[in-house]
């Protein structure tokens, strides 16, 4: 009886050594694909190109910059629809009343868009700096003053005055040299969702010349209320 006791004992220990000295199957080295979404690049800081269309932040606009272009004067009568856009010298021989030149060693960058209201709550412009563009040449240099812009609805001949970025002294001596007689925030600036309305802008604002003349360095223009960043150059 003890023998066999013995022997069950020996057999079991025997059994478990065995089963103590098995190894575990290796783990794959591959990880498991993750099930979290993968984030996408944010669109605001996407560099646009002239004609795309962008999105504001506030995801309440979308806009297309049409064009923009240096200039040494541009067409100032609001009945025109080249109204606040480059002016040639011919033009400018030929309508020396609608010229606008630039202060001196600076240049007007114009710019041409259209926008579309796609907000779902009813919405207002501020007239102070709503479509106001600012400009960001090589990087460190950001310009965000003396611009004026004027914008209608596409279906309207009328310009309306959109914004300016003069102070108050500087926008009455424009006003008094211009002779600008125009409607100023006299409209339905009032947008109503889903409304079918694309508005059209056309505008300036004054750089340094070394903006224009250097070309090997990158310049942008963002118009932050509207929709995103565009390349210049």
């Amino acid at each position: 009886m003890r023998k066999t006791f013995v022997l069950l004992l020996a057999t079991v220990l025997v059994l478990s050594l065995t089963a103590c000295g098995e190894t575990s199957a290796p783990q794959s080295s591959e990880s498991e694909p993750s099930s979290s979404p993968q984030e996408t690049p944010d669109s605001t800081n996407e560099l646009a190109a002239i004609g795309d269309t962008t999105v504001s932040g506030d995801g309440n606009f979308e806009m297309t910059l049409l064009h923009v272009e240096f200039a040494d004067q541009i067409y100032f009568n609001k009945t025109s629809e080249d109204f606040c856009t480059p002016m040639s010298e011919e033009e400018r021989a030929a309508n020396p009343d609608y010229a606008l030149v630039p202060p001196e060693g600076d240049v007007f960058l114009c710019f041409a868009l259209e926008y579309r209201f796609t907000g779902k709550e009813e919405c207002e412009d501020t007239f102070n700096d709503f479509g106001a563009p600012c400009v960001t040449y090589d990087t460190d240099y950001i310009f965000d003053e003396g611009y004026l812009s004027f914008r209608r609805p596409a279906s309207d001949e009328e310009w309306y005055l959109f914004s300016h970025g003069y102070d108050s002294s500087e926008w009455e001596l424009i006003k008094s040299n211009l002779g600008l007689g125009y409607p100023m925030g006299y409209w339905d600036s009032t947008y109503r969702v889903l409304e079918d309305k694309t508005y059209i802008a056309h505008g300036y604002i004054e750089l340094p010349e070394q903006v224009r003349d250097d070309t090997s360095a990158p310049a942008t223009v963002s118009f932050p209320s509207l929709g995103g960043t565009y390349r210049i150059r």
